[in-house]
């Protein structure tokens, strides 16, 4: 199944004959379109020409990067900077998607499941542990204050700050999704995303572009760079 393209699921014609029950052929029957364009360049890629193809999809882009950087980032540093969900929260990476509809509640509940696996699963006593020249307001900050002041100390391009404000555009977000959407909060994390004038669905997809793009700069800044050891 090609999951790469946003207007139909595609799959190929011999598959759903050969592997699906004859009931579910009769219902997926009804719900056949005229085939439009081909299979996803990741598609064709993955299953016939064997490269491998990072996923098109904004949250399947999100979860693969998520994945490796996690992975890569305890085997190299020894910890994890983002810590695991407990059983009872694995649903919100689990059931973390594209939004089905332009509508508020859906956005709500996918922007509080990013802000769960996200920023809330920063960790925090592995970072503060690895601070070397702790600020003194340094008690007084927030999870990703404290993530800014590590990634200031080792990253001299100051690439980190388009990181940080991501994450800190999320959790604006997340205020409206938890709270009142007519905040000044709110609204400054829409411009933050910019996605003040589109409709939730692209909105959504854009908050996880730039949240990927913020574990996509943890892999080439900090994980790729030989000189930083957070060990």
């Amino acid at each position: 199944m090609d999951g790469d393209r946003t207007d139909h699921v595609v799959a190929p014609l011999g598959d759903l004959g050969r592997y699906l029950p004859y009931a579910e052929q009769k219902h997926f029957t009804l719900h056949n379109v005229v085939p439009e364009g081909d299979f996803s360049p990741a598609f064709l890629d993955r299953n016939f020409r064997n490269r491998p193809t990072r996923p098109q999809q904004p949250d399947s882009l999100f979860k693969d990067q998520f994945e490796y950087v996690q992975s890569a980032w305890r085997e190299r540093f020894g910890w994890d900077l983002f810590r695991p969900l407990a059983a009872e929260d694995a649903h919100a990476y689990l059931s973390l998607h594209r939004l089905t509809t332009d509508s508020e509640k859906e956005f709500d509940e996918q922007v509080g499941a990013l802000q769960k696996v996200v920023i809330e699963s920063i960790n925090e006593p592995e970072v503060v542990a690895r601070i070397k020249s702790p600020p003194k307001d340094l008690k007084g900050k927030g999870s990703i204050g404290k993530l800014e002041v590590l990634l200031r100390e080792n990253d001299s391009s100051g690439e980190f700050a388009e990181a940080i404000r991501a994450l800190r555009g999320l959790q604006d977000l997340r205020g409206g999704a938890a709270h009142r959407k007519d905040t000044s909060e709110f609204e400054r994390g829409q411009r933050t995303f910019g996605i003040q004038s589109m409709n939730r669905v692209l909105g959504f997809d854009q908050v996880l572009r730039l949240v990927a793009a913020l574990v996509f700069y943890l892999e080439e800044s900090i994980l790729d760079n030989p000189g930083i050891d957070l060990s």
